[in-house]
């Protein structure tokens, strides 16, 4: 069976847009990151709903992300990481960040904790999400998985639930005038880049 066209373009204009802003953000200079990264973390600090949190999401940066070791030094929040559950669903579960513990690498080379205390993700106060690039509305496209918009669909409707917060870290240069959105999209609370906060309102 032929997939639908509007589906297959869709499908190709994503394509394009993660290649564009994966670019972008993979030709800033080591420095550059580094440098992005403690101006996002200044900013960050900035955000009540990130000061008062205790039970933080988090990721471990590649492919050029901006990192969160500036955001987790120095801090006494409990940091968590992200662990791909493969059966039944492709889902997240996160998985407490202990520096003694050794970290493997999934199937897609993500690194996870190898001995994880796990942490119901319903449970964290806030998620610092990556992305590739995000919009002025709030939509977040990913590397095209799906495993935080499966993980959050509780956060949907008009009745979601207020946590955990999802915040979304890019660098500046990953703003787009608009993104391509699909129904099962979970858009974000708040978006931090090393220049800004942006807050969207239509989130509860």
């Amino acid at each position: 069976m032929t997939a639908h066209p509007n589906k297959e373009k869709l499908a190709y204009d994503k394509k394009k847009l993660r290649h564009k802003y994966r670019l972008l953000r993979q030709q800033l200079p080591p420095n550059t990151q580094k440098l992005h990264a403690q101006k996002l973390a200044a900013q960050l600090n900035k955000l009540k709903g990130f000061i008062q949190a205790t039970h933080v999401g988090i990721y471990q940066a590649s492919d050029g992300e901006i990192s969160c070791d500036a955001i987790t030094q120095h801090s006494s929040k409990r940091f968590y990481l992200p662990k791909v559950l493969f059966h039944p669903k492709r889902s997240l579960v996160f998985t407490l960040r202990q520096g003694r513990k050794p970290i493997t690498k999934n199937r897609y080379g993500i690194p996870e904790m190898s001995r994880p205390t796990l942490r119901p993700i319903r449970q964290l106060d806030c998620i610092l999400m990556p992305l590739v690039a995000f919009d002025e509305t709030g939509h977040r496209l990913g590397m095209g998985g799906g495993f935080y918009d499966r993980s959050l669909l509780f956060k949907a409707g008009k009745h979601s639930s207020k946590k955990p917060l999802l915040i979304g870290l890019a660098h500046e240069c990953q703003k787009a005038s608009a993104l391509p959105k699909e129904p099962w999209d979970i858009g974000l609370d708040w978006l931090v880049t090393e220049k800004q906060i942006y807050h969207f309102s239509y989130r509860p």
